[in-house]
């Protein structure tokens, strides 16, 4: 998105058709990439229509413009359809979505979650690129290409606002969505400085200079500290969990090897398949609900029924964070068996553990 924008500047600058067509091209690529690039395409495909049928020109020019302007759109467009086939609803997307959130995150709105997100990445940015976008579109006769992309860059910001609705949800989601806008935020934190700097430039050379150090050492400390504090996401803890599981697979050398049982913690249960390298061999203690997430673990409600699981998928490892069912796992095979990974438990199953009671079958589905 950042070299879209650029690239847009350098055309409105008189860089010629071609410049269009790459700016339109990598705003393309962001949109494949990321949903939150189709916001920065409403705005930017708006532009570049107004601009074919206003601004004189030849009219070779005014269809390389109209090419670009449809260029972003077109993994969106895809998307789209195929979402019209499928459901017959061409956003069925954006409602599952949002009606995924309602359901686990609960109707909270708070609009200011979005600049605490931003104050958590880069709290100096957070300050300065609102000052810069009104600088720049306070400059639309001295430099009409950076007022353009400020205008652009505030009405996108907006769109995405709207649509999320001020959802509360975990931080680290806000920090995902809205990153990519503080990362092509950042040439506005340069123009906030710059007008910064001119307004209040002092007289003496040397003055100057120290106050720029000292700008420069204290955004610097601020970066580092913030890079150090920040907590990242609780589930990238499934990933050791997976490598001890692919560890003690190894220790065993059992072939093939055995099926390892895991509570299923949303969303630490991919990362576990990712530490450990396995699909097929990893099996959930209770089935999957995505949408409520309400479904029990039968190591706490139906214990027959899970070392019925056990027997059928020959399960040699069960792995366990919440601490009631740590507990549960603790009195039936003893602590000696776990291998600690941080707040996780890995129990180790001796060959042949059979079902408590005959007859009681396995109710879930397993890999095997």
């Amino acid at each position: 998105m950042a070299g879209a924008l650029a690239a847009l500047v350098y055309h409105l600058r008189g860089g010629g058709p071609r410049t269009i067509l790459v700016s339109a091209t990598l705003l393309g690529l962001a949109c494949g990439f990321r949903y939150e690039g189709w916001m920065f395409a409403i705005p930017y495909t708006g532009l570049l229509i107004f601009r074919a049928v206003t601004v004189q020109g030849r009219s070779g020019d005014r269809t390389v413009v109209l090419a670009a302007a449809a260029l972003p759109w077109v993994i969106p467009d895809l998307w789209i359809w195929g979402s019209w086939v499928a459901t017959n609803d061409p956003l069925q997307f954006l409602h599952t979505i949002r009606s995924y959130k309602l359901a686990w995150y609960g109707g909270e709105r708070s609009y200011a979650m979005y600049p605490r997100a931003w104050w958590r990445l880069d709290p100096w940015a957070t300050m300065l690129i609102p000052l810069g976008c009104m600088v720049s579109m306070l400059r639309t006769r001295r430099d009409p290409p950076i007022a353009v992309i400020g205008w652009l860059y505030v009405i996108s910001t907006l769109v995405f606002v709207a649509l999320h609705r001020g959802q509360v949800e975990s931080t680290n989601n806000s920090v995902r969505y809205t990153g990519p806008f503080l990362f092509v935020g950042y040439p506005f934190a340069l123009i906030a400085i710059d007008a910064l700097w001119r307004r209040f430039q002092p007289t003496s050379s040397s003055l100057r200079q120290l106050a720029f150090g000292a700008i420069a050492l204290g955004a610097l400390a601020g970066q580092v500290r913030g890079a150090f504090a920040f907590i990242p996401d609780g589930n990238a803890a499934g990933l050791a969990v997976g490598r001890a599981i692919r560890d003690l697979r190894a220790i065993d050398h059992v072939t093939p090897p055995r099926t390892a049982m895991i509570e299923l913690a949303y969303w630490s249960y991919l990362a576990v398949h990712v530490g450990a390298d396995d699909v097929d061999s990893i099996v959930y203690d209770r089935e999957i609900d995505l949408a409520q997430r309400r479904s029990s673990s039968l190591i706490r409600v139906n214990w027959p029924a899970l070392r019925a699981c056990i027997s059928q998928w020959d399960v040699g490892y069960i792995a366990a964070r919440t601490p009631e069912l740590r507990a549960i796992l603790e009195r039936h095979f003893g602590s000696a068996t776990a291998v600690k990974v941080g707040d996780w438990e890995i129990f180790r199953m001796a060959p042949n553990v059979g079902p408590s009671d005959a007859g009681v079958p396995c109710p879930l589905q397993g890999a095997k």
